[in-house]
């Protein structure tokens, strides 16, 4: 069981990565589709709304971690930032994108509980949706 634990946020950071080659310069289009139906999955299997974060900050953790080197880039060769200042600003953003794909699926069991199970906000990908606007 510990293993199988292990699992869901390692497969999560692994397609969080993978969803980075669905956008430009590779443009693989229905990437993002696939990666995040793989996320979707993963969350309606997680045990509790802690897990489910887990997985959530797993695959932003990937996603952002994976997308994010661009902007490492162009602040050390075009912008000429030295190294500390340029490795702050490229982490600080990084991190709160990864707290708000953590806080999703915990958000959307708070809204289900407040709304009839047949309004919108509660179902499964519109509620998520909602949550990251």
């Amino acid at each position: 069981m510990t293993q199988a634990r292990g699992a869901a946020p390692a497969l999560a950071a692994l397609t969080g990565a993978a969803t980075v080659f669905g956008f430009a310069p590779f443009g693989v289009a229905l990437l993002p589709v696939v990666t995040l139906s793989i996320l979707f999955v993963l969350w309606r299997h997680a045990a509790t709304p802690g897990a489910a974060a887990g997985v959530g900050f797993a695959f932003g953790l990937g996603m952002f971690g994976a997308g994010i080197s661009w902007v490492y880039v162009a602040l050390e060769t075009f912008g000429g930032m030295p190294a500390s200042p340029h490795q702050i600003a490229v982490l600080t953003p990084r991190a709160g994108m990864t707290a708000k794909a953590a806080a999703v699926k915990p958000t959307t069991e708070i809204i289900s509980r407040f709304f009839r199970p047949n309004t919108l906000a509660s179902h499964p990908v519109i509620g998520r949706m909602i949550a990251l606007a």
